[in-house]
């Protein structure tokens, strides 16, 4: 009898917690994703514009995105957020794109419109970068415009030096002064002064070389097109005519890698923020004699540089040095996998052992970050330029998906491959699943996840204001990072599955955080911003000027006397891996009379400002990808 009991009573647990994951999801997730895919359609630029007073410049076929500021604090300084510049950039319509294939491929949103994504799929196929030759697949965040002094072309964010450029002629600051003054706003005129210099400051940073990070999300569009061009015939056949030449790179990829134990200090020499963080990392390989090879962000280094600007043409680093983020990394590592699984490209040719030196030693780095939690101590120098915590793991998850959900096309893949999907596996499962985990907030019966944006204002009083800016965004990447961890896509049914070993929890999590997105996306109850992109410094605690470093002299290879003040031409970085004593000492030292910041108080600490870029359709998109691959889970 009590045996018959038990297992009555567990064949009723099982039912009562099928029962509660189906009642989860209240609402009707089709016409969920169907008002979804309106939006998103609705936001496309279908018709170009041109920069005027009052306008700004849009491209034909592009997503929009917005710069904005991130000011947090007292309700009046908040409100500066919501000014936003619209942006030109690849980067969005090239993951807006993504979501809307994967929410079709995995799940049980509708195909892409064909001449929709036939005029995105034109519209990243102009930031093929212009100073290599044609057909190469070295891809600008920004649209390039050509510099005829100079002979090279440019990218930078135009309609952002436009109006920098019309308000240092035309805008009454003096008017705009005298009114905040007089009304007794004298810290929202100081925060107007602080806006408009860090505009400035990302006018002159942002002439930038092409990046790893565009240029393999774009080989991953390239790989699901291919898989899908029956469907997608000329957007497919668009994309595959401007990117002829896939070997170019896997060239670059090995020529910028970052090799600390190298010789070679266009090699061995990295941004002094990404060697603070990636230290112990470091100094494990250089105990081991591992030469290791990471990827990196820039497609440039010192020497060519120095050419660059010898030659007058203006396209340079950041600082002058490349540095290593881990999303674009991550970025990078899921462009590689979705071109070997879709035979994009060759693996013997393709994907040498250098390359798989590269793949591997990526992927050990980002786990190594993720685990022994110097991305969550040290965010600013870990994700350089993409603050969210979310964003990051959906982006690193990707590969995990893919790897798992083909098993039989890795047997003829180099080991490395599988060594991957090890380490993946058990850094999302062992340690990336407990932290979101808990990092779950309820509502009721619901879920929802929170990162920064709009989480350090305060009210009139001057309390505490929760404004959850950027949770739509965060509670949706959070469903599909789980999801990536925990199901696989079974190509015969075309469904997910969960895969056998996944905790209850986590599947009753999914479920709660899906309801809160059916309830609350279109609800209008929240803003829509997300911050995908950033400068690299969120305040004084991480410019490179300020941590340590063996390498510094000017652009032109002099001497930088000990009186010197940082400027925009001097170089100061890590060559090589310095023994741990003497980089402790060197830790303990001011650098150009500062002392290290050894510590980061969050996005919303009080000194902390930066321009981030925000895109309501990558939102809503991830959204959708969200809802329609929960409702594909057989």
């Amino acid at each position: 009898m009590g045996t018959t009991s038990a297992v009555v009573f567990t064949l009723l647990a099982v039912w009562n917690s099928l029962v509660f994951l189906q009642v989860q999801v209240n609402g009707d997730i089709q016409s969920t994703i169907t008002a979804l895919n309106t939006r998103i359609a609705g936001l496309q630029v279908l018709h170009g514009e041109k920069f005027a007073p009052g306008r700004w410049e849009k491209q034909l076929g592009l997503y929009p995105s917005a710069i904005r500021l991130n000011f947090h604090g007292p309700s009046e300084t908040a409100l500066l957020r919501d000014i936003g510049l619209f942006d030109n950039n690849a980067f969005a319509t090239l993951w807006i794109v993504t979501c809307l294939m994967e929410s079709h491929i995995y799940g049980t949103a509708p195909a892409p419109d064909p001449q929709r994504l036939q005029l995105a799929v034109d519209a990243i196929n102009t930031f093929h970068t212009k100073n290599l030759p044609s057909g190469e697949a070295a891809m600008d965040f920004w649209p390039q415009v050509y510099n005829k002094t100079s002979g090279a072309w440019v990218q930078s964010p135009e309609n952002l030096l436009q109006a920098l450029q019309l308000s240092e002629d035309d805008f009454p600051w003096n008017t705009v002064k005298k009114i905040l003054l007089d009304l007794g706003l004298h810290k929202l005129w100081n925060d107007v002064v602080t806006m408009q210099q860090l505009v400035q400051i990302t006018m002159k940073a942002y002439r930038i070389p092409p990046d790893f990070d565009d240029s393999f999300l774009n080989l991953g569009l390239g790989a699901q097109l291919l898989q899908h061009k029956a469907a997608f015939p000329s957007a497919y056949q668009s994309w595959a005519s401007n990117n002829t030449d896939l070997l170019s790179l896997q060239k670059y990829l090995k020529s910028y890698a970052y090799r600390p134990l190298s010789k070679d200090a266009d090699a061995n020499t990295i941004d002094p923020r990404t060697y603070y963080y990636m230290r112990p990392f470091l100094e494990r390989a250089a105990r081991e004699g591992d030469e290791i090879a990471l990827v990196t962000t820039w497609l440039q280094n010192i020497s060519e540089q120095r050419e660059m600007l010898d030659k007058g043409k203006g396209v340079i680093m950041p600082f002058n040095l490349n540095n290593v983020d881990v999303t674009v990394a991550a970025n990078t590592l899921a462009g590689i996998t979705e071109a070997l699984l879709a035979e994009l490209v060759q693996p013997d040719a393709w994907f040498d052992e250098d390359v798989q030196r590269i793949y591997l030693n990526t992927t050990a780095m980002i786990s190594w970050a993720v685990t022994s939690d110097s991305i969550s101590t040290r965010p600013d120098l870990v994700m350089t330029y993409y603050p969210s915590l979310y964003n990051f793991l959906w982006y690193f998850s990707r590969t995990l998906f893919r790897l798992q959900s083909n098993q039989d096309r890795l047997q003829g893949l180099p080991a490395c491959v599988k060594d991957v999907q090890r380490i993946l596996t058990t850094t999302f499962r062992d340690h990336v699943t407990p932290k979101l985990m808990s990092s779950a907030q309820t509502e009721g019966d619901q879920k929802y996840f929170d990162d920064f944006l709009g989480d350090g204002d305060k009210d009139v009083l001057g309390r505490p204001k929760i404004h959850g800016e950027d949770r739509i965004f965060s509670t949706a990447q959070a469903v599909n990072t789980l999801v990536a961890t925990w199901t696989t896509f079974n190509t015969t049914s075309k469904k997910l599955v969960w895969i056998e070993e996944t905790p209850t929890d986590v599947k009753t999590a999914v479920s709660q955080a899906v309801s809160w997105l059916e309830k609350n996306a279109l609800s209008g109850k929240y803003k829509t911003y997300n911050a995908f992109f950033s400068g690299s410094t969120k305040g004084l605690s991480s410019l490179p000027f300020f941590y340590p470093a063996n390498f510094v002299q000017y652009m032109n290879g002099s001497a930088v006397p000990s009186s010197a003040e940082p400027s925009g031409d001097l170089i100061a970085g890590v060559t090589g891996v310095i023994d741990p004593e003497e980089y402790q000492r060197m830790v303990d030292q001011p650098h150009f009379g500062m002392a290290t910041p050894t510590k980061f108080d969050g996005f919303n600490s009080p000194d902390t400002f930066f321009p981030f870029w925000s895109s309501e359709p990558y939102t809503y998109a991830t959204v959708m990808l969200a809802l329609a691959q929960y409702d594909n889970i057989a």
